[in-house]
């Protein structure tokens, strides 16, 4: 999202917004990327190959936004519950519904 809204639309209110969140995204992982780094085998992940046909087609900037968007949203809800196994980190759930708002907020202009 961060660079459709710098490069395609060339908005830096917006841009700037998308960077604001994801270094919030980061700070609240970041304590856990080498433990996450030493899990990934990538060789042996059973989900490398499988792609459906949806992912492999855009129809334009409008659908990319939408599903780079429902991307960043899912991750970080799949970050909320991991985090809740861990015991708290609740405001990761408010950079959820920023990320709502923004695609709203870029869909405005494509």
């Amino acid at each position: 999202l961060e660079d459709i809204c710098r490069f395609l639309l060339d908005h830096r209110t917006l841009s700037s917004r998308c960077k604001r969140l994801r270094h919030e995204i980061k700070d609240h992982v970041i304590e856990y990327f080498p433990v996450l780094a030493a899990c990934r085998d990538t060789a042996a992940d059973v989900g490398r190959g499988n792609t459906i046909a949806s992912e492999q087609r855009r129809t334009g900037i409008r659908d990319m936004v939408m599903a780079n968007a429902k991307r960043a949203a899912e991750s970080v809800r799949v970050l909320e519950e991991v985090f809740k196994l861990l015991g708290g980190r609740g405001s990761i759930k408010a950079i959820r519904y920023r990320i709502y708002i923004i695609e709203k907020d870029i869909l405005r202009l494509v």
